[in-house]
């Protein structure tokens, strides 16, 4: 049988074999199987090569395959899957090669409500070669999230060569300084043992409130005027306003406040207590003293309300505010000027202004004296005639008078027992001990 009278015969039957090439594939660096290891192809006469198709190769975790090669640990190779035309038996081994770049992951890696700071763990990963190791970790807080920054700190590993994860953190004390939107970037650069580098990496978006809550304290109420000092003082009476009171307010732009108190004390808890029944407002309550009817203290006498006002926002940021004033009652100044040192005073007692005669306590001479006041309640001064009787009452704006005995009367306190002197022509009159004027021109 001839070629030329077989022409459905296999050339393998009929043609002469000149060689059978084989090929031998090893597992080389970094490649953890491969899909068969030998082949074998055939050279017929009048032919150079046969060819043979490269199995696959299945690479270790984190590697990329650079194919086959003659060469075990070559970084190039023949793709698996592709024909190879043959001339001879070879050996070809699977390689593989670490191309991955570490990766870099943060926990948390944002939050939504603001905090005065947070500690971010940073992991590294690099399953393939493996982290390089004592590395410096460069990092910073931006309020971008596009434009790099500069970075100054840095954290540092403490990892063996070779290590496929390592963790560290970023202290909560770097956000200590920070409010507002901020975002954490970790420089990129971080490398393996194969020399590849991390790129950088940026977090979403944490909220900061490292400033204080700010906070006021008020008062509310009428106030008098000690003559002798100018103090402006917090007094009581319906007729002249609410019982005064303390209030006030907490602020915090950013993550708002958790909680707020008002406190307050009296220095002299025998003129004004003050009753802490609300975190916000505290009631000034003023006692009565000597006088009639009840009536209350001459307004020399007072007390210094001392408040605090503590602050917590929802941070943990805190704040104190404090503000002092002093309060009293019986005596007003009002705002109307008489003469030029002297203005016109009301007497509140309980809830109303007095009027007609009123004695109170005066304390430079641990007495009582009396004032008059009339329908409006308006303490009268000088010559009055009242219910048919004169009287004098103190009046410091006629400095042409004195008393003989030399008693330091208040303004409007009536003379008693006492003689009045005109400097001017050293004219008397004398007074009984009512306050009635008994001798002298007029009387």
């Amino acid at each position: 049988m001839t070629l030329d009278t077989c022409k459905s015969c296999d050339i393998s039957e009929i043609a002469p074999v000149k060689k059978t090439v084989t090929v031998k594939y090893i597992i080389g660096e970094n490649v953890k199987e491969i899909s068969k290891t030998s082949d074998s192809c055939v050279i017929y006469e009048g032919e150079q090569t046969c060819s043979i198709t490269l199995p696959k190769i299945t690479v270790n975790a984190g590697y990329t395959s650079v194919g086959w090669s003659a060469n075990n640990g070559a970084t190039t190779g023949l793709e698996a899957g592709s024909k190879v035309n043959l001339s001879r038996s070879v050996t070809y081994y699977a390689n593989a090669q670490d191309k991955s770049s570490p990766t870099v992951s943060l926990s948390p890696n944002s939050n939504s409500t603001y905090t005065a700071g947070t500690a971010v763990t940073i992991t590294l990963d690099d399953q393939a070669s493996g982290l390089a190791a004592n590395q410096n970790i460069y990092y910073a807080w931006s309020t971008s999230n596009t434009n790099a920054p500069n970075f100054s700190q840095y954290v540092i590993t403490t990892n063996t060569a070779g290590s496929k994860q390592v963790t560290i953190s970023i202290p909560k004390s770097s956000t200590s300084s920070l409010t507002g939107t901020y975002y954490l970037w970790i420089k990129g650069g971080i490398k393996d043992v194969s020399g590849n580098v991390s790129k950088q990496k940026v977090s979403g978006q944490f909220l900061f409130d490292n400033t204080k809550p700010t906070g006021t304290i008020s008062f509310t109420g009428t106030k008098g005027i000690v003559r002798a000092s100018k103090d402006e003082i917090y007094v009581s009476g319906k007729t002249i306003g609410t019982v005064p009171y303390a209030s006030s307010t907490a602020n915090d732009t950013k993550s708002g406040i958790a909680s707020s108190s008002l406190k307050c004390t009296s220095s002299n808890t025998s003129v004004a207590t003050v009753s802490n029944a609300s975190t916000s407002k505290v009631n000034i309550n003023i006692k009565s003293r000597k006088g009639s009817a009840n009536a209350w203290h001459y307004l020399q006498e007072y007390s210094t309300i001392n408040c605090t006002l503590s602050i917590i926002d929802k941070a943990g940021n805190t704040n104190t505010v404090t503000k002092s004033v002093k309060a009293g009652n019986g005596w007003i100044e009002l705002s109307s000027q008489v003469c030029k040192e002297i203005y016109d005073w009301n007497y509140i007692n309980g809830t109303k202004k007095m009027t007609d005669w009123v004695y109170t306590y005066w304390y430079r001479t641990n007495t009582e004296v009396y004032y008059y006041f009339n329908s409006s309640g308006i303490m009268l001064r000088g010559w009055q005639k009242i219910s048919g009787e004169w009287y004098y009452l103190d009046d410091p704006c006629n400095k042409n008078y004195k008393a003989k005995s030399g008693y330091d009367y208040p303004d409007g306190g009536m003379y008693w027992n006492d003689t009045l002197i005109r400097k001017s022509d050293n004219e008397q009159w004398s007074f009984d001990k009512n306050g009635h004027c008994i001798s002298g021109s007029g009387c």
